[in-house]
């Protein structure tokens, strides 16, 4: 299944595979650009740090925002997550 957007839960901004730029909140208006914004910077898609938003395939994935905070929180890591050992009392 092809994914046109990934999310960034540290950032809550995304990327639009399709068109090729990033669409990220700046003072409560969503804006689009080929770069990150400088207080963005050190993020991008190729290192970790984002979540392929599967089956939307829309122009406003920041209508699911509220969404995609509660499935993937700023502490949200991609890479696999250890179970927690049972207890054995």
């Amino acid at each position: 299944m092809a994914v046109r957007f990934f999310y960034f839960p540290n950032l809550q901004a995304y990327f639009d595979t399709k068109k090729g730029f990033y669409i990220y909140n700046e003072n409560g208006t969503w804006l689009t650009s080929e770069r990150m914004p400088a207080n963005y910077r050190g993020y991008s898609r190729n290192n970790g740090l984002y979540v392929p938003i599967k089956g939307y395939f829309g122009e406003k994935p920041y209508s699911l925002l509220d969404q995609h905070k509660l499935k993937y929180p700023a502490n949200y890591s991609s890479r696999r997550q250890l179970k927690p050992m049972a207890s054995t009392d």
